[in-house]
């Protein structure tokens, strides 16, 4: 796949430009710098000293890359234009009035954080750490330089290289982790990279983007009251980490991208490498003076809390750190843009072509269709002569599928994509990994054959959900080797939340397997669906979530995860024949995916965002089929609908063959208002003007999107737009009337 053929080209540039021996980090003595990459043979710049002046270290085509010996800044300049991108705030171009601490900052590469043996964090950037102190040095690579930072203060007391280097339209930053030396008392958590570049003040005009959800817009304008900073997990927070509490309710982050706009330049940045440690930061502009700032930074060793008790049953919470740090070198693409192509669009633009040219995502969109998630079995407890007994139920049978599926058909909607879940016995909060034998309530193997040949029949694709990742015990101990572990050597669980309280629900919780598991769990719960001719499957989590396991001398961080949950995915799709319904979905899925569901269509509009985007749709609309996340129970159903049309998603819908009030104080309860009858309608009533609207764009890439005076205008590759009226009022787009809350399509003269 070309994902690998990426790592293969990351590994062979880094042996290209350095061809450097990595030497021993550890069993140096306290207090000594220990050895790391060694940079002997790379030509020196600069030494920690050096008289003020650019100097050119490296060119191609387009750009050139600038250093200055005397305060380790760098600027690449276009050599046609002679536009100017410094990589840090000029200092000269801060105001005098500015903080001393936010100029420190503004004129930092990096920004490390660091913990010492108590949990207490120290934040130092590379500009009071190291350049102030004179302790850097500056060398000359392949289409770049290296700066290494050594943070020699007693506080402090470890190094860290960075690299730059021209690309083909802009520039790709790395933090070497190979020559990262640690000598002191602390022990570095996490690495901030670039953390300035592109800052602006207050009243600038353009803005931030943050992969928030759909996307979403933060302006330079300056922020009203103090909302807080952004700070997003690149793909979801890890589930292996403690989080007793879930204090929001926030969309993930899918794509690993954040860029800005201001005036005609814009940049998009591309977590290339080292995505899956890595989180997006953005700061608002305020008028106070602290600078718009979005950048990443990326785990280095990982933190977590645990709470231990003394002899006494006195708890305290201390903080303990992961044995193996990440590997991974990350890497940030910065694409720089200019002229038309300087807004969030041409990011979308970019970053697609990124995906279908770099990361081998092909163009499998099919054509429109609803989808149904279709529950099945669920577990319930009961009394049984003064005993409590745990029973499976039907939600639906699989007779009863057949039966939807004909009322939906009957209705005007036969172009239907039906996902089955829990279909193992008790349902998905009793599934367990590599066990799978559909429920005898709901029809047994006989029934899951009958629907799936009526399926065939109908014309309507028939997706299995099995969860391949989460394993259902009361009897931890007979299965410890099959779990992965927290950093204090618990195993992982994976909690469902209160909606009411925000808590864990203690009883609702699931363990996480480990990945030398996964294959052959997959390949024992696919046995049955395979026999019955079933070649489309939803695996639950995957493309979800990621998490690391701590295993003791079996290590594996996310980055290692990421890796092996793609090597699951390809082995799963080997030969072209099984297909893959994937939720979220993680970017780096994207390549083995034959569709998405719950695709994000909205962000999570904290208080620092302008507005939000549908730029996930952007990037991928025309790729893939895209679904929505269920639309089931939604009391602002109009909402949504013009929501997707302006993203181009169809829906999805979860439906039961029983009425909802047998689900009331089960663990179906969230599965209220979806008795298929009173679903039926809603879809009808969407459907009847979504499809037709969707249906000439649904295979197209998004050529741009803008919103103005309340329409939401997306223009398609064919020429058709979609322009979507939020407004209490009529509109007209092209001298074409839109009516109040509604959507229509303008095809182009």
């Amino acid at each position: 796949m070309k994902r690998m053929g990426v790592k293969r080209w990351l590994a062979a540039a880094f042996a290209a430009a350095l061809a450097l021996p990595l030497l021993s980090c550890g069993g140096a003595p306290a207090g000594e710098e220990p050895g790391g990459l060694d940079f002997e043979g790379l030509p020196v710049i600069a030494d920690g000293t050096g008289q003020a002046g650019e100097v050119a270290a490296a060119e191609n085509e387009s750009l050139r890359l600038l250093v200055d010996p005397a305060d380790a800044s760098v600027c690449i300049e276009d050599r046609e234009t002679g536009a100017r991108y410094p990589l840090a705030a000029p200092e000269q171009a801060l105001p005098e009035a500015l903080d001393g601490a936010q100029k420190m900052l503004l004129q930092s590469l990096l920004q490390v954080t660091a913990m010492d043996s108590v949990g207490k964090e120290f934040v130092v950037n590379s500009r009071v750490g190291s350049v102030n102190r004179g302790t850097f040095t500056i060398y000359g690579c392949e289409d770049g330089v290296i700066l290494d930072f050594r943070f020699e203060r007693e506080s402090d007391q470890y190094a860290v290289p960075a690299r730059i280097r021209l690309t083909e339209d802009g520039f790709a930053a790395e933090v070497l982790f190979d020559g990262v030396r640690e000598w002191g008392d602390v022990q570095i958590s996490r690495i901030a990279l670039l953390p300035s570049f592109g800052a602006q003040p207050a009243g600038t005009e353009g803005y931030m983007l943050i992969p928030d959800g759909s996307g979403a817009l933060v302006s330079y304008d300056a922020a009203v009251g103090n909302p807080a900073d952004y700070y997003g997990d690149v793909y979801g927070r890890d589930p292996s980490l403690s989080l007793v509490m879930q204090t929001e309710v926030r969309q993930e982050v899918r794509l690993p991208v954040f860029g800005a706009k201001a005036g005609d330049a814009a940049f998009l940045g591309i977590i290339a490498a080292g995505d899956a440690g890595a989180a997006v930061h953005c700061t608002p502009a305020k008028a106070s003076g602290e600078y718009g700032r979005v950048y990443a930074s990326f785990v280095y060793r990982q933190p977590d809390t645990s709470i231990l008790a003394d002899k006494d049953w006195n708890s305290r919470e201390v903080t303990v750190m992961a044995a193996r740090r990440f590997t991974e070198s990350p890497c940030v693409r910065y694409c720089l843009l200019s002229a038309e192509e300087a807004d969030y669009s041409g990011m979308a633009r970019r970053y697609r072509q990124y995906l279908t040219q770099e990361q081998g995502v092909g163009q499998t969109a099919g054509r429109p269709t609803l989808l149904l998630n279709v529950i099945g079995a669920y577990a319930q407890q009961e009394s049984v002569l003064g005993f409590t007994v745990e029973r499976s139920h039907s939600a639906t049978t699989f007779e009863q599928a057949q039966e939807i599926i004909n009322a939906f058909s009957q209705a005007g909607l036969p172009e239907l994509t039906v996902v089955y879940s829990s279909l193992n016995e008790k349902g998905r909060y009793r599934s367990q990994a590599g066990s799978f034998t559909p429920d005898g309530v709901l029809g047994g193997t006989d029934g899951l054959r009958t629907l799936a040949d009526f399926c065939a029949q109908q014309g309507v694709e028939l997706i299995a959900e099995l969860d391949v990742f989460s394993h259902y015990t009361k009897t931890d101990a007979l299965f410890l080797s099959r779990f992965a572990r927290r950093i204090n050597d618990e195993p992982v669980k994976l909690y469902a939340y209160s909606p009411a309280t925000n808590l864990a629900e203690e009883e609702l919780f699931r363990y996480l397997t480990r990945p030398d598991q996964w294959l052959s769990d997959w390949q024992a719960m696919t046995r049955i669906p395979s026999q019955l001719g079933l070649a489309s499957y939803a695996p639950a989590g995957l493309g979800e979530f990621l998490y690391a396991d701590h295993t003791n001398g079996q290590e594996k961080n996310r980055d290692d995860m990421k890796a092996a949950m793609a090597g699951l995915a390809a082995q799963m799709t080997e030969g072209g024949e099984t297909r893959l319904l994937l939720g979220g979905a993680n970017a780096y899925l994207l390549a083995y995916a034959s569709g998405l569901r719950d695709v994000p269509v909205d962000s999570s509009a904290f208080d620092l965002q302008s507005e939000s985007v549908p730029f996930y749709a952007m990037a991928v609309h025309g790729l893939l089929p895209l679904y929505s996340e269920s639309l089931t129970g939604r009391s602002d159903l109009e909402d949504w609908g013009l929501r997707l049309a302006e993203s181009g998603v169809m829906p999805q819908f979860e439906v039961t063959g029983s009425p909802s009030a047998d689900f009331l104080n089960t663990e179906q309860n969230s599965a209220y208002a979806s008795y298929y009858e009173d679903v039926l309608g809603q879809a009808q009533e969407l459907l009847e003007w979504l499809g037709p609207l969707l249906e000439p764009v649904w295979d197209q890439a998004v050529v741009r999107h803008s919103r103005t005076d309340g329409l939401g205008v997306t223009e398609y590759e064919n020429g058709v737009t979609i322009v979507t009226n939020y407004t209490q009022g009529e509109r007209s787009y092209r001298e074409v009337r839109i009516p109040a809350r509604s959507s229509r399509a303008v095809t182009a003269a």
